[in-house]
């Protein structure tokens, strides 16, 4: 896993995105599930969605408990909506 530098100016916070990261374009969309901030290219379809959603799951280990993983609207991915 590759990390970001994070910088403090004023009350906002500029994430340096290693080379292999970067955006096209001047925005991107946020969106924070729970403690988990996701970026995304502003141009992204659900088809791409879907994709990448496949891609990471074939990542995963099979013996995961998927019965305990919150993924509801508010939901933070945790057990019992722990952190």
């Amino acid at each position: 896993m590759d990390t970001a530098k994070v910088i403090k100016k004023g009350r906002r916070q500029i994430v340096e995105l290693p080379e292999g990261y970067r955006f096209e374009g001047k925005e991107i969309l946020v969106r924070d599930m729970g403690g988990l901030t996701l970026l995304f290219p502003a141009d992204l379809t659900v088809e791409r969605i879907m994709d990448e959603v496949h891609e990471l799951a074939a990542d995963f280990p099979e013996d995961i408990d998927e019965s305990s993983i919150d993924i509801s609207e508010g939901g933070n991915g945790c057990e019992n909506g722990g952190a």
